[in-house]
């Protein structure tokens, strides 16, 4: 069974978001359509936590074709203050390759 459905016409204004892992993110999957989403007038201070790959990612829109067809339309991101660590800390060395 497949389930249809629309996210649309959501505000997110004048949020303090403090030692979060990440910032704002939309996510459309499984057939579903997310519209008309604006976040504005956010403050952001992201840290990162060990062991939590994306930890300081400031922005995440994704649309997947999980189980049917998903839109992302009119996401919108305005006023955004943001201290994001995102790709500023060391990745972990790679694993050490034979050579033989």
């Amino acid at each position: 069974m497949r389930l249809l459905t629309c996210i649309h016409n959501v505000l997110f204004e004048n949020s303090d978001l403090v030692r979060c892992s990440r910032g704002a993110a939309v996510w459309a999957r499984d057939g579903g359509t997310v519209a008309n989403v604006l976040r504005r007038d956010v403050r952001m201070r992201l840290v990162v936590y060990p062991g939590e790959r994306l930890s300081g990612q400031p922005f995440y829109v994704m649309a997947r074709k999980r189980h049917g067809a998903s839109r992302v339309r009119g996401v919108r991101f305005e006023r955004i203050d943001a201290s994001a660590p995102w790709f500023s800390h060391p990745s972990p060395a790679p694993a050490a390759r034979s050579t033989t």
